[in-house]
């Protein structure tokens, strides 16, 4: 029989090889969970830079301004829609001064042929003007000019209105720029026209070096 120490002795070493092996083991799990964060770190970027190059991509090509010279009489432009907000007649109200009951008191817009609140005219106006900036993005160097505006229709509030933008009449002013007619509408959710009219404004033309035909003086 061996003796106690001996067994002892054994048996510390087989605990110290479980241990050691364990221990071996925790190490490569670590390992490879370290693997697998940067592997899944390097992905995460990857597609977080695609991402940011798609949306780079947008932004810049949306930022490019037409010019004088890419559009043509009868060319139409419809705006995303908006709703129309309480928030936005008050806050026009506080902006314009135009603090008309029409606009605001309940009892008082019964009485009228509209019976409930309308929004200000010139705050759809004021809808096309920012609607109808982005569509079409011109490179336009001023406004000058609202030819005709007719208001139609009252526009009430939760009405969803948008711009349909047309090109009605060009006419070149200068080598650097030309004037532009537009026929502009503001439609609401029924298809309605509520306002619509002529607004003319003053667009730069491309340079001659860009313009197909022209040969610039060497």
């Amino acid at each position: 029989m061996e003796p106690r120490w001996i067994i002892l002795v054994d048996e510390l070493q087989i605990a110290l090889r479980c241990t050691l092996a364990q221990f071996a083991l925790a190490r490569i799990a670590t390992a490879a969970e370290f693997a697998v964060g940067r592997v899944a770190n390097f992905v995460v970027a990857i597609l977080f830079e695609e991402h940011q190059m798609s949306i780079n991509l947008q932004s810049s090509s949306y930022k490019i301004a037409l010019s004088y010279d890419d559009i043509e009489v009868g060319n139409v432009w419809h705006s995303p829609a908006r709703i129309v907000t309480a928030d936005d007649v008050r806050e026009f109200a506080e902006l314009t001064g135009d603090h008309d009951p029409l606009h605001f008191d309940e009892g008082f817009a019964r009485e009228t042929p509209y019976r409930q609140p309308i929004a200000h005219g010139l705050l759809g106006l004021s809808f096309v003007a920012g609607l109808s900036s982005e569509y079409p993005r011109m490179d336009t160097l001023a406004f000058s000019e609202i030819c005709e505006w007719k208001f139609l229709k009252p526009i009430f509030i939760g009405d969803e209105v948008y711009v349909e933008t047309e090109v009605h009449e060009k006419s070149s002013t200068s080598r650097r720029h030309g004037t532009v007619i537009w026929h502009r509408r503001l439609i609401n959710q029924a298809g309605e026209v509520v306002q619509k009219g002529k607004l003319c404004t003053l667009v730069r033309k491309r340079p001659e070096a860009e313009t197909p035909g022209v040969k610039t003086a060497k």
